[in-house]
């Protein structure tokens, strides 16, 4: 990749995670025909979306963002930890529940099991630094435990996770990982991709 394209990539994603999406037109301006084509575009933006980043076609309104729960490079985990008398102690190491790839990083539900049930918490892996800066570190980062399944799932859907490539199902947790996946691709827009995203969860999860 030359260094006017990639300052571009690296322009377009810096302004996508400060504010947490990107709208279509004013990206596209920021895209010049003479170093991307029609066509290179559609892939530019399906690599930005599956960095968590949300391509929107018209400015949100305050109460859309709120509900878009994107995150932002500066937003930290926030889900309260609830009191340890709640939480016995672990009998079990962690595990992996699911784990799903994109262009430039990873994100993994990890559960652990306890004497009073199960707590959960969501990590991630962020290379797209070493990507654009040829050298630049990893960034890595978790949540707080939580200690519910439905919690776990909402704590998570701070991403897009469904929409991205599925690599790893705990056998354990397939059903329920199967569940939450086909309900929210069941909200995508883009029918193609929805379907041939829940043909993956679903052979992933019958492995």
């Amino acid at each position: 990749m030359d260094s006017e394209r990639q300052a571009v990539f690296r322009s377009l994603i810096a302004s996508g995670r400060s504010q947490g999406y990107l709208i279509r037109a004013e990206a596209e301006k920021m895209l010049p025909l003479e170093l991307i084509d029609l066509e290179q575009r559609n892939d530019v933006f399906d690599m930005i979306a599956d960095m968590g980043i949300v391509i929107l076609e018209d400015r949100p309104t305050d109460a859309a963002l709120a509900a878009m729960k994107v995150p932002t490079t500066n937003e930290r985990p926030t889900t309260a930890v609830p009191p340890l008398t709640h939480a016995g102690p672990p009998i079990g190491s962690p595990l992996v529940v699911l784990r799903v790839g994109a262009e430039g990083g990873e994100i993994r539900l990890i559960a652990q099991e306890l004497t009073t049930g199960w707590r959960y918490r969501y990590s991630t892996l962020d290379q797209t630094n070493r990507w654009l800066d040829e050298g630049g570190t990893d960034i890595r980062s978790q949540s707080n435990w939580v200690y519910d399944w439905q919690a776990a799932l909402e704590s998570l859907d701070r991403y897009p996770w469904a929409v991205l490539h599925p690599i790893e199902v705990h056998p354990r947790f397939a059903s329920r990982v199967l569940d939450a996946a086909r309900a929210r691709l069941a909200q995508d827009r883009s029918t193609m991709r929805a379907a041939g995203r829940l043909s993956e969860w679903t052979a992933r999860c019958k492995e």
